[in-house]
C-alpha cells in the first residue's frame, strides 16, 4: 500500500511509507532499514564503523572514554576542551607553558621548577631568590621587579650591566646611564670620553685626566688640548696635529720632524715615517726631545 518496497503482510506499517519493522534505533520516525544515518550522528551507515552508536563513528578513540575523538569536546580528557587545547591528544599538555621543559605542562605539573620540592610548597618557583608572592614573574629566573632599564629582558636586579654600555655596573659610576661610566667626560659633552662619538682628541685616550683648563694627563704626558681642536701643545715635545687612528693610536705631525706614530703600548717610542726608523722620547729632558737610533743622535 505505501510502495515501500515490503510487501503488506510483511509490513508493520502498511500504510507508512518510512516503517516497515518497527525498529528505529534514534527515533526519529523512520524505521532503520530506510534510515541512512541509524543512530542520527551525522555519519551515514556506509561510512559509521558504529551505526547504532551516536558516540561511536570512527573508531578512534584517544582517551577510550566511549566517545570517538569526533563526538568529543576533551579527546585527551585533561579537562581542558579541545578549541583551548594546543595538544588536544596529550593529556599532559595543554597550555604549552612547560617551564622545566619535563614534558608536563606546568598546569599538570605537581612540580614545575623540578626542584624536587612541590608547588604547594614552593615559595619561589623559579629559584631566583624572590619569593612568589613579590616576584611580578615568578617562573622567569631572570625578572622579578619588572624594572629593566636596558630592555634586554634581564631585570635589572639580575642584569650585571643595566645599561648595557659594556660596562659592569660595579665598575661603572653610571650603571644607568648609557653615555656615562667612567666619570671622566673631557668636553663636558654629557658623554664620556669612552664613549663620545664626536671624535674630539679626548675620546681616543682609554685614560685620560682632566687637570682644568683644558690641560690633560694621559699615558705619553702632559698636554694641552685646545676647544675642538686637533693640535695639542706637549709640555715636552710642543705642538703636535694629531690623527687618530684608533684608541690610543696615534699619527702626530710635528713640523720639524714630519709624521710620527705611537701607540699606549710602544710610547716611549716613536715611528718616524720620513727616514722609516725609530725614535725615543726623552720625557725627563729639558733640552732635547728624541734620540734617534737610526743617527745615533739626540734631536730638538
Amino acid at each position: 500500500d505505501d510502495n515501500d518496497g515490503v510487501i503488506d503482510t510483511s509490513d508493520a506499517f502498511p500504510q507508512n511509507s518510512l516503517r516497515a519493522s518497527g525498529s528505529d534505533y534514534d527515533s526519529d520516525g523512520m524505521d532503520d532499514e530506510f534510515d541512512s544515518d541509524d543512530d542520527n550522528d551525522g555519519v551515514i551507515d556506509t561510512s559509521d564503523a558504529f551505526p547504532q552508536n551516536s558516540l561511536r563513528a570512527s573508531g578512534s578513540d584517544y582517551d577510550s572514554d566511549g566517545m570517538d575523538d569526533e563526538f568529543d569536546s576533551d579527546d585527551d580528557n585533561d579537562g581542558v576542551i579541545d578549541t583551548s587545547d594546543a595538544f588536544p591528544q596529550n593529556s599532559l599538555r595543554a597550555s604549552g607553558s612547560d617551564y622545566d621543559s619535563d614534558g608536563t605542562d606546568d598546569e599538570f605539573d605537581s612540580d614545575d621548577d623540578n626542584d624536587g620540592i612541590n608547588d604547594i610548597d614552593d615559595n619561589d618557583f623559579d629559584n631566583d631568590g624572590v619569593i612568589n608572592e613579590a616576584d611580578k614573574y615568578s617562573y622567569n629566573p631572570k625578572r622579578a621587579s619588572g624594572i629593566d632599564y636596558d630592555g634586554d629582558g634581564t631585570d635589572d636586579e639580575f642584569d650585571s650591566d643595566d645599561d648595557n654600555d659594556g660596562v659592569d655596573d660595579i665598575d661603572d659610576a653610571y650603571p644607568q646611564n648609557s653615555l656615562r661610566a667612567s666619570g671622566n667626560d673631557s668636553d663636558g659633552d654629557g658623554i664620556d670620553n669612552e664613549f663620545d662619538s664626536d671624535k674630539t682628541i679626548h675620546a681616543y685616550f682609554s685614560e685620560i685626566t682632566d687637570l682644568s683648563y683644558n690641560w690633560y694627563q694621559s699615558w705619553m704626558g702632559f698636554f694641552y688640548i685646545p676647544r675642538n681642536g686637533s693640535w695639542i701643545f706637549h709640555s715636552n715635545l710642543g705642538w703636535l696635529y694629531l690623527h687618530p687612528i684608533s684608541k690610543d693610536s696615534f699619527w702626530f705631525y710635528d713640523e720639524t720632524l714630519g709624521w710620527l706614530h705611537t701607540t699606549k703600548d710602544l710610547y716611549p717610542y716613536f715611528y718616524i715615517n720620513s727616514s722609516n726608523s725609530w725614535l725615543y722620547h726623552l720625557a725627563n729632558s729639558s733640552e732635547k726631545r728624541f734620540w734617534s737610533y737610526l743617527q745615533e743622535i739626540e734631536l730638538e
